[in-house]
């Protein structure tokens, strides 16, 4: 390509070969991306990179103060001072006042099926794993894993209180699920879960500071995989990690 990444185009009848579907029409593989997963990778650079860390989970942060030394105080009255302090709380941004009106918390919600038979590989073409991404940045995401199960990603709900419908999330899954393997109409889904990212108008990140000692970075929307059953209507997927540079 002209920017100087690597990568490999695929039609359908290449694509149903090394996916199991004929659903996708036109892929663009690009070279040079790797999976992470951020908690995994936190807790794992933490004692190696940082010595003297400690670690507090589920301490929420209600508000700053300068006037008396740098500090953080909890929900629970406690008080966290520092020399400087960054805060990345990435969707709850507006929740401190940070940047109000420049973000929103999206909810994505992700299903994951049991392994498949033996039987099931071989209908599919016993494939290799494979990870599936949308050209639109509101599109659906597909996993093949090593062990054999397939991964969904398909809905987005803008987080307000009350109105996350997490059942029909999973319909949604099992729907997605069904346009592209309908040889498989009564696959299991084992596991789903939820998460936030944190979207903005213009679709890019921000970071700050709200004085000389406190910082802010946000709006992280996990590379612009935030999702939407729209993405359908353009079956058109990057098999890499980066996202996709039409032709």
């Amino acid at each position: 390509m002209k920017i100087g990444i690597s990568c490999e185009e695929f039609h359908q009848d290449e694509l149903s070969n090394l996916l199991g579907t004929n659903f996708y029409k036109y892929a663009i593989k690009t070279n040079g991306g790797i999976l992470l997963n951020p908690q995994k990778l936190c807790l794992g650079l933490v004692p190696k990179i940082c010595k003297g860390i400690d670690v507090y989970e589920n301490t929420k942060i209600e508000k700053f103060d300068i006037d008396q030394g740098t500090l953080a105080f909890t929900n629970e009255g406690f008080k966290i001072q520092a020399k400087k302090i960054i805060v990345a709380i990435n969707s709850w941004m507006p929740e401190l006042k940070i940047k109000q009106n420049f973000s929103i918390p999206l909810i994505l919600t992700s299903s994951i099926t049991r392994s498949l038979t033996i039987n099931e590989r071989l209908a599919l073409g016993n494939p290799k794993p494979w990870g599936v991404l949308s050209v639109k940045p509101t599109g659906a995401t597909l996993r093949y894993t090593y062990d054999d199960r397939i991964m969904i990603r398909n809905t987005s709900e803008p987080h307000f209180e009350h109105n996350f419908n997490y059942k029909k999330c999973i319909e949604k899954h099992k729907k997605g699920l069904l346009r592209r393997f309908p040889q498989f109409p009564n696959i299991d889904i084992e596991n789903s879960w939820s998460g936030f990212i944190s979207v903005s108008r213009n679709g890019k990140p921000v970071f700050g500071n709200l004085d000389e000692k406190i910082f802010f970075a946000g709006a992280y929307n996990g590379c612009l995989l935030y999702t939407s059953d729209a993405a359908d209507e353009m079956q058109c997927v990057d098999l890499g990690g980066r996202r996709i540079i039409k032709k």
